[in-house]
Order: C-alpha cells, then structure tokens, then sequence
C-alpha cells in the first residue's frame, strides 16, 4: 500500500470513513466545475463506488490528500487507454487553497511515482480559466503542448 508523507501531508488510499467529506467537498461547485470525471450534484452513492474501487484496486493511482488526518484533497494519475500515458489529476477543498499544500502533494507524489513506476512523461491538462492549475503545473516544468476538448462530467459538456 501507497503512503506517502510530506512535511505537512499524508497521500494514501481512500478510507470508507471518508465517504461524507467526499460528498461534502465534492458538491463544493468552484471545486467540482474544474474536475472533469465528477459528477455534479456528488452523492453517498458516487462516494462509496469511488472508495470502494479506488481502495482495494493495486493498480489503481488515485488518492486522498490528508491534513492531521482530515481530508483535504486528492491527487492521482488515469492511465489513458489509448496511449498507456500518466496523467495527472487533482483537487483541494477551498479552505486550504493558497496555503502550497496542493504544490506539496504534488511534488511528492510525482517524485514517488516516477521512482516507484519508472515513469519518464505525465500528461495534464486543465479547464480554461483554472490559473490556479495552470501556475502549479508551471511550478513542475509542465510545457503547453496545445489544446483540446476535454469532456466534464460535473459540466455535462465539453
């Protein structure tokens, strides 16, 4: 099992003692309106199917972002089937936004990844007008490739 500390975090699998923080951060729409396989209104339901897949698959890179034991986020990479490529994806509740815990999660979990996994390249990608995701992936030399559409589960379009 993944555990992964920073200074200030723990990175690990998610816990179904996490199911109603998931849901009540996840119907938070100025987190959700940038994530795109979210749905939009979260419910218990969409909760369970996430820890439940998400906590027992080994293959599986998806996780929560713990502070003094409360969750605060999630970071995690989606294997594209298509090109067997890493791609990262994350989020953080509002109240720990500018705070550099996301810039933490991150550097440790892409350093731990590339180590573990042998990985040479990870792909992102954000909504327009998420700067915020936009600077952060600057911060790890992140380079602009093009764009694209990019369908959204919480937006219900492209």
């Amino acid at each position: 099992m993944i555990l992964i500390k920073t200074a200030r975090l723990i990175i690990k699998k998610p816990n179904i003692s996490d199911r109603k923080k998931l849901v009540k951060h996840l119907n938070d729409w100025e987190i959700v309106k940038w994530l795109s396989r979210v749905p939009f209104p979260y419910l218990l339901q969409d909760a369970d199917w996430w820890i439940n897949i998400h906590s027992k698959e080994k293959n599986n890179l998806e996780y929560n972002i713990y502070l003094n034991d409360k969750l605060v986020g999630g970071i995690g990479f989606k294997i594209s089937e298509i090109s067997k490529e890493y791609i990262i994806g994350y989020w953080l509740t509002q109240e720990h936004w500018n705070k550099g815990y996301m810039t933490e999660s991150c550097k440790s979990f892409i350093n731990h990844m590339i180590k573990s996994l042998q990985i040479n390249k990870i792909k992102a990608s954000y909504f327009e007008g998420n700067n915020a995701s936009a600077i952060l992936l600057q911060k790890f030399d992140f380079k602009i490739i093009g764009n694209s559409e990019q369908f959204s589960l919480s937006r219900n379009k492209k």
